[in-house]
């Protein structure tokens, strides 16, 4: 059980990593809505190029499709 908290850890340590560089590189480029699209890309690259099962927990993510919806119907 321990092993896999840290294995699932590592995961979203992986998605964290890979949308907060989506991001930057989005913000840095002037591409349109870089806090959605960039970190949408990059964890679609590293998951589709690698055999990662990527992990997000899922009381994050409802906070992250709150925020998301509420920013885009503001």
């Amino acid at each position: 059980m321990i092993k896999q908290l840290y294995n699932n850890f590592g995961r979203f340590l992986i998605v964290l990593g890979a949308s907060l560089v989506g991001g930057v590189l989005f913000r840095l480029f002037h591409i349109p809505i870089p806090w959605l699209l960039g970190p949408m890309i990059a964890t679609l690259i590293v998951s589709s190029s690698t055999k990662i099962k990527l992990v997000w927990p899922d009381q994050l993510r409802q906070a992250a499709m709150i925020t998301v919806g509420y920013t885009i119907v503001r």
